[in-house]
Order: structure tokens, then C-alpha cells, then sequence
């Protein structure tokens, strides 16, 4: 099937095997190699190598997401604080609400004209990632990064998640009894909050390598999403199918674990289970 969809691609008809070749060929941990990309590169190489650049971006991304969603589920629960938290959830979701790539373009123009600005009136030196996006420097990671962390709606989503879960465990009976008979919350109300927090980390971990193609090829950086939609301009198939491949395995592996630690993490769920 694999060959006939790809067959109208000039020259894939003789470097392209059939669908069952090709799976023989994985099982040994053969993924082929580029025909166009980088013609002779081994496509476990060059994964491997772009796979640095994407969890190093991924990371950063998932630490602005978890950490600004758990300042916003924080506001927005802050009794003394309803003005701020009403003016913070419609900030968050005017901004995150609008899509990666926009968001990313509006980061680039921002960056560069403001310190394009700064440099000609002297305020500061011309910076080694100047202008935006350079191949050096910390900055442009960091810049992709947030903008992977807040844009399609990725903060919006993980604030009102992690929210709705601290709401959820503050209006449960033991947290209740706890409050009234004086005691500290804290050591009730974590623990209840460790499975969620982390089946929601690892799900903005799989969401987040889904919009980190977009935000690669923006950024320039050579990660497994810049290298995903390469394959697909240069028609390389072998570098495209192993591309893929890997994004299916992560996406499969977060979600497998997710389910795992929220199973181990609730009782409930195990009972369940068990039942079932």
C-alpha cells in the first residue's frame, strides 16, 4: 500500500520497498536509509540526532507549560484574589488561543524589532542569537520553547485542567474535614494531586511533540518535527515513515504511561480495575 501511495513521487518507485519489506526491516532495526534529505545517511542517525535538539525544546516547553498553569490554577482558586483571577484566565486564553505558528511570527517581529531598537540607541551590544532565529545561543531554544508552551491552546488547556483538579480535590469530605478541624491542607491536598499532575504532564508531553513541528521549522531548529516536514518537501520516504514511526512511539509510550502512574497513584482506579 505504502508503494502505490507514494508511487506518483518522482523516483520513489525504485528506492522504496514494499510495506512488508519494510516492517521486516524495522524488526531488525533497520530503518533504511535517506534517498534525498542526506542521500546515504542511515535514517536511525540522523533521528537520533535531530531527537536531541526535540526533547531539549519538548523539556524546556513542558517545564513553562506545568509551571504557568500551576501559577494560573493557583490564581484562579485564590479566594482573596478574584479580580486578578478573572483578568489572569481571560489573558491566558486570549493569548493561547491563538495558533502556534501566528504566535511564533508574532515572537520573532517582537524580539527582533525590539532589540533592533535597543542596539541602535545604544542600550545594549548586538547579541550573539541576534536576529531571531539564529543557529547560536540559548535564546532561541528558550523563545521556541515558550511559544510551543502557550500557543494552540497548550497553556489554556493544561491551566484549566490542573484548576479543575485542585477544585476537585478541595471540595472533597476529607479536605473539608480537614479545614474544619483546624488542620494544615497541604498535607492532604498533594498527595491527592500527584496522579493527575502527572498524567497531565504526560499528557502536554505527547501534545507538545505533536506542535513541535511547526514551531522547528519556524525557529530553525533541526529537531525530529524540522526534519518530519523536510522529508516530506525533499520526498524522502524512508526518512518520512521512520519519522513518523518515532512520533507514533512517543505518542504511544506517554499515553501507556499516563495511564500507568494514574493507576498507581489512585486506589480508586485499581479497584476498578480489579473489579472490572
Amino acid at each position: 500500500m505504502v508503494h502505490r501511495v507514494l508511487a506518483w513521487a518522482p523516483g520513489t518507485q525504485d528506492v522504496l520497498p514494499p510495506f512488508s519489506t519494510w516492517l521486516g526491516d524495522i524488526a531488525r532495526g533497520d530503518l533504511g536509509e535517506s534517498t534525498r534529505y542526506r542521500i546515504g545517511a542511515g535514517v536511525g542517525e540522523l533521528l537520533s540526532t535531530a531527537a536531541v535538539e526535540s526533547l531539549i525544546l519538548v523539556g524546556l516547553a513542558l517545564v513553562f507549560s506545568m509551571a504557568g498553569a500551576a501559577l494560573l490554577a493557583w490564581l484562579w482558586q485564590a479566594r482573596g484574589l478574584p479580580r486578578l483571577g478573572t483578568a489572569s484566565r481571560g489573558l491566558t486564553y486570549l493569548v493561547s488561543a491563538s495558533p502556534a505558528f501566528l504566535l511564533a511570527y508574532w515572537a520573532q517581529i517582537g524580539v527582533n524589532v525590539s532589540v533592533a531598537r535597543a542596539i541602535e540607541a545604544g542600550y545594549m551590544e548586538r547579541p550573539e542569537w541576534f536576529p531571531v532565529p539564529s543557529e547560536v545561543g540559548f535564546f532561541r531554544y528558550a523563545l521556541a520553547a515558550g511559544v510551543l508552551a502557550v500557543g494552540s491552546g497548550m497553556l489554556m488547556e493544561a491551566a484549566r485542567s490542573l484548576s479543575a483538579e485542585v477544585e476537585r480535590v478541595l471540595k472533597a469530605d476529607f479536605v473539608l474535614f480537614a479545614r474544619a478541624g483546624g488542620e494544615r491542607l497541604m498535607p492532604h491536598v498533594v498527595p491527592s494531586l500527584v496522579g493527575p499532575v502527572a498524567s497531565l504532564t504526560l499528557n502536554r508531553l505527547t501534545a507538545l511533540f505533536g506542535g513541535a513541528v511547526v514551531v522547528e521549522v519556524i525557529f530553525n531548529v533541526p529537531g525530529v518535527g524540522r526534519l518530519t516536514w523536510d522529508a516530506a518537501l525533499l520526498r524522502d520516504p524512508h526518512l518520512l515513515l521512520g519519522a513518523t514511526l518515532a512520533w507514533a512511539l512517543v505518542y504511544g509510550v506517554g499515553r501507556l504511561l499516563a495511564e500507568v502512574v494514574s493507576d498507581l497513584a489512585d486506589p480508586r482506579r485499581r479497584a476498578a480495575g480489579g473489579a472490572a
